[in-house]
């Protein structure tokens, strides 16, 4: 939303003594923080791009323009394993069954 660079919700949560709170806003701000030394090192970055939005947008520019990919068939391929690892560990937790590749990894496959 080009006009609207700075718009969003906040949201908290209260259970007992703990505290939970979030901001929904544009632009995104990712903020990852780790230690530097002694000291806290903070990365902020902030986007009024969605993400899904860029990646339909590079899908695009590749199918119609022939654009290179972000990532190559090695990462796709990683991508659609650790997702079908993510599926058999809930199959397993949780006893539902499941079929096709999913189901080689489970032993609650689908007769």
């Amino acid at each position: 939303m080009p006009r609207a660079s700075g718009f969003g919700s906040n949201w908290s949560t209260y259970h007992g003594n703990a505290e939970a709170t979030g901001v929904e806003a544009a632009p995104t701000e990712l903020r990852v923080s780790s230690l530097d030394g002694q000291a806290e090192r903070i990365d902020l970055s902030r986007s009024v791009e969605e993400a899904f939005e860029s990646q339909l947008e590079a899908f695009a520019r590749l199918v119609s323009d022939g654009a290179e990919p972000y990532s190559g068939l090695a990462e796709g391929r990683g991508d659609i394993g650790f997702c079908q690892s993510v599926v058999a560990a809930f199959a397993e937790r949780t006893g539902l069954p499941v079929g096709g590749e999913i189901g080689s990894l489970t032993s609650r496959t689908l007769a």
